[in-house]
């Protein structure tokens, strides 16, 4: 009963991000990317919440009235996530922004951030005209999962992060590029970029993880550099 609770979860949780994988993937055509001189990169949203979850909770095995400590256990671990980036002055958005642009001007190309209009709740909404830029193309970060995942309870909590990525034209909005990146856990579905976290960022327990908050923020801080180095390399030089 408790491995099928536990497969369930992690089947639910990879089914909700397969759901981002609605739009196909675009690679970014050389054709298209010589005409490419100046990028012009959203200041992403900061994730919606910030989860530190454990798929293999004891909690599960035990009914209703487990699942309910699990939930609760849970939402605490994640409260101590976002207290603890809070309190580190730590900003994943404005990280992954300047990250990004850092890339894309040591490759030759003239990037730099602009505001974001309100977005909409789901991505395959957003409404590209809204963006006033002079740039020839347009980038936008969505950060669709942040923080650490443990898949059975008796493994170590690992980085979760994925963030997907799309470039549009910015004359016509024709789709130029779109890639799903992921780093440290790997969805069970969905075809995404995996990127491997190094073991370093492993916790062995929660209590590890609240006495190493450094380690903590450093783990979300290198996934966002392994997947921005990833998704440069799609990119040619100018």
């Amino acid at each position: 009963m408790h491995l099928i609770l536990r497969l369930t979860i992690i089947a639910s949780l990879s089914l909700t991000l397969s759901a981002c994988l609605n739009l196909k993937k675009q690679i970014l055509q050389n054709t298209d990317a010589i005409k490419i001189e100046t990028i012009a990169v959203i200041n992403p949203q900061e994730p919606d919440k910030y989860i530190v979850k454990n798929f293999g909770h004891v909690g599960a095995a035990f009914g209703a009235v487990g699942n309910t400590i699990k939930q609760q256990s849970q939402s605490e671990m994640s409260a101590y996530l976002a207290n603890t980036i809070k309190n580190n002055d730590f900003s994943f958005s404005r990280q992954l922004s300047d990250n990004i642009i850092f890339k894309l001007q040591a490759k030759g190309y003239k990037a730099f951030s602009i505001k974001n209009p309100e977005f909409e709740n789901n991505k395959s909404t957003f409404d590209y005209s809204k963006i006033i830029t002079d740039a020839d193309a347009i980038i936008l970060m969505e950060t669709t999962t942040a923080g650490y995942i443990s898949t059975t309870g008796l493994n170590d909590y690992i980085p979760a992060i994925t963030i997907i990525v799309e470039m549009v034209k910015n004359s016509n909005k024709k789709i130029l590029y779109r890639e799903y990146f992921v780093f440290g856990w790997k969805p069970s579905i969905g075809e995404w970029i995996h990127i491997p976290s190094p073991v370093f960022y492993n916790f062995s327990n929660f209590d590890e993880m609240t006495k190493n908050d450094k380690r903590v923020i450093s783990g979300l801080s290198e996934g966002i550099n392994a997947i921005t180095s990833r998704l440069i390399k799609d990119f040619p030089k100018k």
